[in-house]
């Protein structure tokens, strides 16, 4: 009798807890939903495309008969000041310069505030979206093959058709990386332009193998030293080039103003790689 009862008593005691923890289980999941609709609700959800309504561009591509300065500033992504990115495209454009902007796309659906700036900024026709790889990870095209290439690349344009409705002409490599297969597949997939090998671009303000900063003089005469032998030159800049312990660094920043400023002693025309080499555009 007494073995009984206790497990009458072992019964409900395990029934209880079995109950509770169906409650705790539901309510958890609830909860979840819950936080995920409230998070819905209140982020501002960028616009969104279909591939199909996406614009294309279809252009010869052709080499400038004039001297041209091609600006291209690398890693538009999340982790990078998104005010400093928006002060140094308000002083490229307000010069009236055209400047392509190297998107990371794996990292963009990480800030909804980047996006939006970027829509907003999108049809400005000095500006231009590059696809700059898909996750940037260390020398990410440097040993692919075809079929790898096109994964990769493919993965990267179906973000940036489905962000900005249209679909990117120009490519930039991280690391300015690549192999050769990466070329053949750009190619194949309606790519028109290319920035990367350590040879697409003339100068940059910070060189990373050494941990230097470039000073605006050499930039300058960098870039006139090209546009005199190629009647081309590139400039790369990163946002990161001009921070020190993630903050803007003022003395940096001002170097940057001082290569815009000197631009015009060059006498050259300072585009992005869409209006140098896409003759339709």
């Amino acid at each position: 009798m007494k073995k009984e009862k206790l497990y009458q008593k072992i019964s409900v005691a395990a029934m209880f807890l079995i109950l509770l923890g169906s409650f705790l289980l539901v309510f958890d999941r609830n909860q979840i939903y819950v936080f995920e609709q409230i998070g819905n609700i209140t982020n501002n959800v960028p616009s969104q495309y279909n591939l199909t309504d996406a614009r294309t561009y279809s252009c010869t591509v052709e080499r400038p008969l004039e001297k041209t300065v091609i600006l291209r500033l690398d890693d538009i992504a999340p982790n990078n000041n998104l005010d400093l990115m928006k002060n140094m495209i308000k002083e490229i454009t307000k010069r009236s310069y055209g400047v392509s902007l190297a998107i990371i796309p794996s990292r963009l659906e990480r800030s909804n505030k980047l996006i939006d700036w970027l829509q907003n900024i999108q049809e400005n026709p000095l500006i231009e979206l590059s696809q700059h790889g898909y996750d940037h990870s260390r020398e990410e095209f440097s040993n692919l093959d075809y079929d790898g290439a096109v994964t990769k690349i493919n993965l990267g344009k179906d973000i940036m058709v489905r962000l900005f409705g249209q679909v990117p002409i120009n490519f930039i490599p991280p690391y300015n990386v690549d192999s050769n297969e990466t070329i053949d597949a750009l190619k194949d997939l309606g790519f028109k332009t290319f920035s990367g090998n350590q040879k697409e671009y003339t100068t940059t303000t910070f060189k990373y193998s050494t941990d230097e900063f470039v000073p605006a003089e050499k930039v300058l005469s960098e870039c006139k030293a090209d546009l005199d032998n190629n009647k081309v030159c590139v400039i790369m800049f990163h946002p990161q080039d001009f921070t020190v312990k993630g903050k803007i660094d003022e003395q940096r920043y001002g170097e940057f103003i001082k290569i815009l400023d000197g631009l015009k002693n060059l006498n050259a025309d300072v585009v992005n790689f869409r209006q140098a080499f896409c003759k339709e555009y």
